[in-house]
């Protein structure tokens, strides 16, 4: 199987259920959002082929208040391609910030365009630590119930590090251009 990071995301989720493409991206969109990201331009190409691969099946659910579900649940040769992924070595973290992209080249736009872009960083931030603190409050006490929250939790407490490392960045940073902006003016 092509290392595509799509097919495992997929994998690892239907390794704890069934689901359907819509279900995937809901989950993806919360629990692996300070992280990852996949659209359904990803996930349906990538069921398709999961399917065509004997990795995972598909099961049509009428459903009588709404359209018909596909519900997809991992096979036993999807769980062996999981696990042979698992225990590979992580490729090194790429991080791609267009914000800091805009920011190093500051010099060439006046410093209300750059402070605009250290707020909406500091607002998404803030929004993620607030999810992380509350998928942490909600996972405390269940924690000890399935390894698979244990795990979670662990994701969890470097997202929340990291959304509260930037937000207070971007504090001090806006902090620092209203100096610097003083002192050029003055």
């Amino acid at each position: 199987m092509k290392d595509n990071n799509a097919t495992y995301v997929l994998l690892g989720l239907l390794s704890h259920n069934p689901m359907t493409g819509y279900d995937i991206k809901k989950s993806v969109g919360t629990r692996m959002s300070y992280f990852w990201d996949l659209s359904y331009g990803q996930i349906y190409p990538t069921l398709k082929q999961l399917e065509k691969n004997k990795l995972i099946t598909k099961q049509v659910k009428n459903n009588p208040n709404g359209p018909t579900r596909k519900v997809y649940t991992i096979t036993e040769a999807g769980n062996k391609e999981l696990q042979t992924w698992l225990v590979k070595p992580a490729k090194k973290e790429v991080h791609k910030y267009e914000f800091l992209l805009k920011l190093i080249f500051g010099d060439q736009t006046p410093a209300e365009f750059n402070q605009k872009h250290i707020e909406e960083f500091k607002e998404r931030n803030q929004k993620i630590l607030q999810t992380m603190i509350a998928f942490e409050e909600n996972l405390k006490p269940i924690i000890d119930q399935s390894e698979s929250y244990y795990y979670v939790f662990l994701t969890i407490l470097l997202g929340k590090n990291i959304s509260k490392a930037s937000v207070e960045w971007a504090d001090n940073v806006m902090k620092m251009l209203q100096e610097h902006t003083m002192e050029v003016k003055s």
